[in-house]
């Protein structure tokens, strides 16, 4: 009887000793597996990650683009305008309301091209970085809607200031038009007035 209880402990012990090495080789087999299942699901988030920043880079990019056409634009519109008003200034042609026309709209224009450069600047600094500024979320969202209030409201002043100097443009040109027609019927007046004194002077008396 020792001799069997002693088997059945030795059988017991072996038992346990592969029924532990079972399971931990059980758990090194699952371990890769849970591993694998983490990596699986870590690995979208990674591509979600770098799809994120690869969109923050396009929208960057393009904030940037924007606002350098637009500095470049309104730089190359105020040295135009600037030539266009020297050469103006200058002409001994023009009448004094013309000259004081021509000071309008190269103020009006200048100060347009102005706030097109000023936004070239704006759109850029508040897309890439202006959010860097803030890290409380819910200030941030207020200074967003704020600063993005005044370049909208930047925005439609050059349009009004862009549609008054066409509309001022074309009531000039219509001015300047009706005096052209004015002094041709002035001169047509005058044309006739001495082809009937030179008729007159050159009839046979009776």
């Amino acid at each position: 009887m020792p001799k069997l209880q002693l088997g059945h402990a030795r059988l017991r012990s072996s038992a346990s000793f592969c029924g532990d090495n079972a399971r931990s080789f059980g758990a090194f087999e699952l371990a890769p597996k849970r591993g694998s299942g983490a990596s699986k699901t870590g690995v979208p988030k990674l591509e979600l990650g770098n799809q994120k920043n690869g969109r923050d880079v396009k929208d960057w990019a393009f904030a940037v683009s924007v606002g350098a056409a637009l500095l470049v634009t309104g730089a190359t519109m105020m040295r135009s305008h600037w030539l266009a008003w020297l050469s103006e200034k200058n002409d001994p042609s023009l009448d004094e309301n013309d000259r004081t026309y021509y000071c309008r709209r190269f103020r009006r224009r200048m100060q347009t091209s102005a706030m097109i450069a000023v936004l070239g600047l704006l759109i850029p600094f508040g897309d890439a970085i202006l959010p860097q500024l803030f890290d409380d979320e819910q200030r941030q969202m207020v200074v967003f809607g704020i600063y993005w209030g005044a370049v909208l409201l930047l925005t439609v002043w050059v349009i009004i200031m862009g549609l008054g100097d066409f509309f001022a443009s074309s009531a000039h040109t219509r001015g300047a038009l009706a005096r052209i027609r004015l002094k041709q019927r002035e001169l047509e007046r005058q044309l006739e007035e001495a082809r009937r004194r030179n008729t007159n002077g050159h009839q046979k008396p009776n």
